[in-house]
């Protein structure tokens, strides 16, 4: 188990480091935290190195302070399973390696290009927390009619053609229909699209040329940004 989950550290949590009080952030990796001084400046710190101060309260942030520890965990877990990958480079690493991890973690490989994605646009472990599903509440689809879409978004949309979501909407409606099923709403075929990784759907159908040239990150240095939310926070100071 990483230090992380051994000492409970999550953002709003109040720390001593080299005895200054901070407040926790978020988590920028297994071991690196984002702490936040009274003064307002930001530092990346080594988790080791931070003291919790159990006397003060967890400051008011209620989107991730609020989160439970376990949920913290099993995002630490999910990163210290893409973290080679994350390494590596979009453009160094291959879907083999990605397929790699994906039989490791027991995921399809789209699950492990969306948590790439995912941490690779923020630089933060908050990224990887599972969100709710949207569909909570909502009556659920017959499991063989979410197995065809399951199987044409992969055979048909997830291919060199370049098919659109609308086309294959039409396409499990067909198949529906010629299997005596109900069909889904077009919305919700474009909704299990969209919930794949954009990379991975990039990969599949444009090639991997295509996804490193849109998703490697561009070289050079941006005066300022030397922390998470660096850009962020300069630009909120010139609005």
């Amino acid at each position: 188990m990483s230090k992380l989950s051994t000492m409970r550290i999550v953002p709003g949590m109040t720390v001593c480091y080299d005895s200054v009080r901070y407040h926790v952030v978020d988590l920028v990796s297994a071991m690196q935290v984002l702490i936040k001084g009274d003064d307002g400046n930001y530092q990346t710190v080594s988790a080791i190195e931070l003291i919790p101060d159990l006397e003060q309260p967890l400051i008011s942030l209620p989107d991730l302070g609020a989160i439970a520890s376990d949920k913290w965990e099993r995002a630490i877990e999910i990163y210290n399973m893409i973290d080679p990958l994350i390494a590596m480079g979009s453009k160094r690493r291959t879907r083999a390696d990605v397929q790699k991890i994906a039989v490791i973690a027991d995921k399809h490989i789209s699950t492990i290009y969306r948590w790439l994605e995912d941490y690779e646009a923020t630089g933060l472990v908050s990224s990887l927390i599972r969100k709710p599903r949207k569909d909570v509440g909502k009556k659920r689809l017959d499991e063989r009619v979410e197995a065809l879409i399951t199987k044409t978004i992969e055979k048909f949309y997830l291919t060199a053609q370049v098919r659109t979501p609308a086309k294959t909407a039409y396409e499990v409606r067909k198949l529906c229909i010629q299997n005596n099923l109900s069909p889904p709403d077009a919305s919700t075929v474009r909704n299990r699209i969209f919930e794949i990784s954009e990379e991975y759907r990039m990969r599949r159908r444009r090639g991997g040329k295509a996804a490193d040239e849109r998703f490697e990150p561009i070289r050079g240095s941006f005066p300022g940004a030397d922390f998470p939310l660096a850009c962020q926070t300069a630009s909120n100071t010139f609005r």
